[in-house]
């Protein structure tokens, strides 16, 4: 009887024994399962950091040419709205020219009252400059031509000459165009904000507004461009520059 109680402990330890063997191998593949579902876990949110990483360079470039794009467009349009304005400059230039060789008559009971005569400014230097038209005419040239140093010195010019012409509005207005074609962003704000501050009730405030939310938008300031712009389809809703507000910004 003592030799069966001997064989059933060593049988009982031999159990106990396989038992911790085996479950010290299950504990070991448990513990290599467990370490590589870390490494995985960890690999995948590099992963993942390295996509958000991505997707923002992504996003900031979109939006780099995105802002190309409205810059080219509006390039062209500046280009139809230069020669549209040529055109009407020249048909009020024809439709103020006197014939010559016909005399001007005074008006009954102001025979006795000298011809106004216009002033100029004392500091007006060239032959053009006595000419509001013909000075205004010569600097959109320049600027049609491409050569934004030149124009932008004569329509600073003709704003100091007359500063109160029916053409100053549109004077400044290119000039800010001058400086926004140079990527001058800064200064094309401050000349468009000019135009709308200086000549409220003038032709060029719409052209200006539109112009100020594009200026903003390439300087990187979407929250004035979109005040710009709101401001355009608020107070001009049916003009031209309105128009082109909506279809290219979506504010």
């Amino acid at each position: 009887m003592g030799r069966n109680l001997t064989m059933k402990v060593i049988s009982r330890l031999f159990l106990i024994t396989l038992f911790l063997t085996i479950n010290s191998c299950a504990s070991a593949k448990l513990e290599k399962r467990v370490g590589a579902l870390e490494a995985g876990i960890y690999e995948s949110k590099e992963s993942n950091k390295r996509l958000v990483s991505q997707l923002s360079d992504l996003e900031k470039r979109l939006g780099e040419i995105d802002n190309s794009i409205f810059i080219l467009k509006d390039a062209v349009d500046s280009t139809s709205e230069g020669l549209k304005e040529i055109k009407e400059n020249l048909a009020g230039i024809k439709k103020a020219e006197i014939p010559s060789g016909v005399p001007i008559q005074p008006e009954p009971g102001f025979a006795s009252l000298p011809a106004p005569v216009q002033k100029v400014a004392p500091e007006a230097s060239e032959p053009e400059e006595a000419d509001p038209f013909l000075f205004y005419r010569k600097a959109y040239g320049y600027f049609q031509a491409g050569e934004y140093e030149t124009a932008k010195v004569k329509f600073s010019r003709f704003v100091a000459l007359f500063p109160r012409h029916d053409l100053t509005d549109n004077a400044l207005y290119w000039l800010g165009e001058c400086y926004y074609s140079q990527k001058d962003f800064q200064s094309a704000i401050q000349t468009f904000e000019q135009v709308c501050r200086d000549f409220p009730g003038g032709n060029k405030v719409p052209d200006a507004l539109l112009k100020l939310g594009y200026s903003y938008l390439a300087a990187g300031n979407q929250g004035q461009a979109r005040e710009a712009i709101q401001k355009l389809t608020r107070e001009f809703p049916h003009s031209e520059a309105a128009n082109k507000a909506k279809e290219k910004l979506h504010f």
